[in-house]
């Protein structure tokens, strides 16, 4: 069993840990198929990384259609965008 001591430790080790803040963004757009498909390749092409959360494909007027990405990113830094 541990000791009070040993759960204090155990407790100030947690609080020592880092915060990481969970950023997130919804993008929407207009396309076709192959376009929307080559914009997701470009996009994890990218330096920074992300989570994919969700993407929503849904028909117009075909072939157009409605896409909404909805992705995240992991920070140790509570503001996102600065100015």
């Amino acid at each position: 069993s541990e000791t009070a001591a040993e759960n204090k430790d155990d407790a100030a080790s947690v609080a020592n840990l880092p915060q990481i803040f969970k950023h997130g963004l919804e993008i929407e757009f207009q396309g076709d198929y192959l376009s929307t498909l080559s914009y997701l390749k470009k996009l994890e092409t990218l330096p920074w990384k992300f989570y994919w959360d969700e993407v929503a494909y849904e028909v117009l007027d075909h072939p157009t259609a409605q896409i909404t990405l909805k992705i995240h990113t992991l920070s140790l830094d509570k503001g996102w965008i600065s100015v």
